[in-house]
């Protein structure tokens, strides 16, 4: 099952407030509907003073592959107005770059753009999909780095290259030759500094070369003497540029991820960093997960967190793993071990067949990206749902399911953090509607607040004497009230059989929302034998 929304992204601002934007259409859809961008206070509630009551809905057909948070506390949502070959036959161009402006309470900036909303024509985004590796980047003066591609694509002629905008979204004529740098091979990673130089890491045959430029756009000769930096890496995936110039990646050193993984760091001259690590590297070993992250941390150190853990067996598990290196680029073993820390990001939801009783504890978070709030702690986003699922011998047949985005927050300890909580609490609330015993099992009305997973069970005399599962959502679709009929155990089929006399019955209801909350809802019922 894949939701019907765009993945969201997410950007921390230095009040402690997280902003997420994303995108959903109606069932069937590839663009999306709405643009909905929402602001949360540091325990994840919606903040009232952002769009209409913490949220901004927008006609834009804009989908938000990055947001920047800019030096005056205005947002800027950059992306395509469609999904790259969605509306061709034959892919032979993507899309071109789009930006909104909003205020910071959300209003549209009307000094930008068309009330806000720019369209960078001629100049298309890089990539099929969003990629925070290749992501537009912000220069320290507010100018906006895109990357893009030239030449037709996927022929021999296509190259990757970069365009940099002023802030009031003008082409900075100024940049490279004419507004425009041309990269000798495709854009793998970019990142700009502290001093508007910028970091390239392009992927080709031979594997992973560094670029450094200028914040003019041109090779910068201090570093490896202007020509690319051949790396001992088939495959990178994560980038990040120091403080003081130097770069770390993480990456493979065979096509194999699942043999080795290792962090490396150059120095601002292009020079394996002797200091750290094993002669500029450290070797992590076989690297289970399929989304790794760089990201700086205190005293000089910094991390690689892993999402989408995998265990042995290939399975993927809802899981994030930490490994904190300090400022030698040691592992730093107090944080999970020399393995690192392994955290369960234990969101409800799940799968279920149909007759069978429903795992309220099953953890169905998928995480694809993170950040750092203002205070270094981490902050996830993904996907999260629930299922009924027929198995068949051509696979799983979806009879109901429903989706949506989260977030998990945890705390300087890379705990879970109980006090982001965010959304009001799941209700539930039951009735017994049947008025007598029958082989057909006890009707019990039910109602919740919001889509969720349910097990009812019905005891009498202390025994349980039904039992089963009810979902509370359609194929994408909530439905807050059920009246659903819950099957005898061969303990009640037994009472059925023997009493026919009054029979006192008690239901209880345990639930688990897709934000894994939990509730209990009772009720009690005098049914005739």
């Amino acid at each position: 099952m894949r939701p019907q929304q765009t993945i969201p992204d997410m950007v921390g601002l230095g009040n402690g407030n997280v902003v997420v934007a994303g995108t959903a259409g109606a069932k069937g859809t590839v663009n999306g509907g709405h643009l909905a961008v929402a602001e949360l206070l540091p325990d994840g509630r919606l903040d009232p003073g952002f769009g209409d009551g913490g949220v901004e809905l927008s006609t834009v057909r804009l989908q938000p592959w990055q947001l920047l948070a800019l030096p005056d506390g205005k947002l800027l949502i950059l992306g395509p107005n469609r999904s790259p070959g969605s509306q061709e036959p034959v892919v032979t161009r993507f899309p071109d770059w789009q930006l909104l402006r909003l205020l910071p309470d959300g209003r549209p900036d009307p000094s930008f753009g068309h009330n806000g909303l720019l369209d960078v024509s001629g100049v298309p985004v890089a990539s099929e999909g969003p990629a925070h590796t290749i992501a537009p980047e912000l220069a320290p003066n507010g100018d906006i780095v895109l990357p893009t591609v030239l030449g037709r694509l996927f022929s021999p002629t296509m190259s990757a290259g970069l365009v940099r905008l002023n802030p009031d979204g003008a082409r900075d004529m100024s940049f490279g030759s004419a507004g425009l740098v041309q990269l000798p091979a495709s854009l793998g990673a970019l990142s700009v500094g502290a001093d508007g130089s910028m970091v390239a890491a392009m992927t080709g045959r031979s594997g992973v070369a560094l670029l450094r430029l200028t914040s003019g756009g041109s090779p910068d000769t201090t570093f490896n003497g202007g020509s690319p930096l051949q790396l001992p890496a088939y495959g990178l995936d994560s980038l990040m540029v120091e403080a003081d110039g130097a770069i770390e990646l993480h990456g493979y050193p065979s096509p194999n991820s699942l043999i080795d993984g290792k962090v490396w760091r150059y120095t601002r001259s292009g020079a394996p960093d002797a200091s750290w690590g094993s002669d500029g590297a450290t070797d992590l070993g076989a690297s289970y997960g399929y989304v790794n992250q760089l990201l700086s941390a205190g005293g000089g150190g910094s991390l690689l967190v892993t999402m989408g853990v995998l265990t042995p067996m290939g399975s993927e598990a809802g899981s994030v793993r930490i490994l904190r290196l300090g400022p030698t680029g040691q592992i730093d073993s107090t944080v999970g071990g020399s393995g690192g820390l392994l955290t369960m990001l234990p969101f409800g939801g799940g799968s279920y067949a149909p007759g069978s009783i429903a795992n309220l504890r099953q953890n169905s978070f998928t995480p694809t990206g993170v950040i750092q709030r203002a205070a270094g702690t981490l902050l996830f986003n993904g996907w999260v749902g629930a299922a009924e699922q027929l198995p068949t011998e051509g696979g799983y047949e979806l009879i109901a399911g429903t989706s949506g985005f989260a977030l998990a927050a945890l705390d300087d300890s890379y705990r879970l953090e109980p006090a982001f909580t965010g959304a009001t609490r799941l209700r539930v609330a039951a009735r017994v509607a049947s008025t007598r015993l029958s082989s057909s099992g006890i009707a019990v009305r039910l109602r919740s607040s919001a889509a969720a997973l349910s097990v009812v069970t019905v005891t009498s005399a202390g025994q349980i004497i039904a039992r089963g599962s009810v979902a509370f959502f359609k194929l994408e679709k909530t439905v807050g009230l059920r009246t659903a009929r819950i099957p005898l155990t061969a303990v009640g089929r037994r009472l059925l059989r023997r009493h026919r006399r009054v029979v006192t019955v008690r239901v209880s209801v345990s639930a688990a929302d897709l934000a894994a909350n939990h509730t209990t809802a009772h009720a009690s019922a005098t049914l005739v034998g």
